[in-house]
Order: C-alpha cells, then sequence, then structure tokens
C-alpha cells in the first residue's frame, strides 16, 4: 500500500464533503469564472499537479492524440491528466482571465472531470473560493436597483 498522501481530483470534489452544509442557491457564468479550472488548494499543500484526469473513455484520448499531448501529460503510471500550467495552476486549455473571461480551448473534447462539473455544485463553490469569487449573485449592475 503506497503512502502517497490522497488528494483531491476534480471528480472526487464532486462527492466530497466540502461546502456541504451550503445549499446550492445560485447558478454563475461560468464564461465569466473559470475557477473549477485551476488546481485545488488541497492539492498545491501536498504539491500534486495530477487534477483532471483523461481515461481511455473520454474523447479526447480517442480522437485526438495530437491535442491530448498538447494539453495533457502523461503520469509514470500511465495516467493521462490535463497539464497545469502558471501561478495560478490552471488547466492548460482554459483562455482568458480568472474572474473575468474565460473559455475552454477543447471544450468539445474536454474529460468527464470537467463534464460533470455544475455551476453552483459544492466544487464550484469551493473553486470560486479559493480565488475569493462572490458566492452569491453576480450582478452588472451597480445603481443600486
Amino acid at each position: 500500500m503506497s503512502s502517497t498522501p490522497r488528494f483531491r481530483s476534480l471528480g472526487s470534489l464532486l462527492t466530497s464533503e466540502t461546502a456541504r452544509d451550503e445549499p446550492r442557491a445560485w447558478r454563475f457564468d461560468c464564461q465569466r469564472c473559470g475557477a473549477c479550472c485551476c488546481n485545488t488548494t488541497r492539492n498545491r499543500l501536498l504539491q500534486t499537479t495530477e487534477y483532471v484526469e483523461i481515461t481511455r473513455r473520454d474523447r479526447l484520448f480517442k480522437e485526438d492524440r495530437e491535442t491530448l499531448q498538447r494539453v495533457a501529460i502523461e503520469n509514470s503510471d500511465g495516467a493521462w491528466h490535463m497539464r497545469l500550467v502558471g501561478e495560478e495552476q490552471r488547466c492548460n486549455a482554459l483562455a482568458g482571465t480568472i474572474g473575468e473571461a474565460v473559455r475552454c480551448t477543447i471544450y468539445p473534447l474536454r474529460p468527464d472531470g470537467c463534464r460533470r462539473v455544475e455551476s453552483g455544485d459544492e466544487a464550484c463553490r469551493a473553486a470560486r473560493r479559493q480565488f475569493g469569487l462572490p458566492l452569491g449573485p453576480e450582478t452588472d449592475d451597480d445603481d443600486g436597483d
């Protein structure tokens, strides 16, 4: 049995105890956020960069090996994960600025772990918390209406 500390992947956050007591009251504009496309605080503390796994069932693995090699990395066990880049440890396929305007450059090919995230779910809220993004309703008008 390995003594390596367990880390949380995007998929495990979907079923974790994180923020379980908070109701899912709000939906967020994913194209103005992108926080869930970055490594978790726990993984950073454990110095783990294997975040979103790409399985053999994922379209990215099956249909576009060139893109897979560009946006992902294969670990020593032969498992593929989305490559994390920069200080934010963000997904290599994410374009734009976290909390302002983002887009997934491989959206139709994104792995299952990414497909399972829903705006406002516990993984979403945990990621938004990590970046200090609002957890309540987002509005663009500040005129007090």
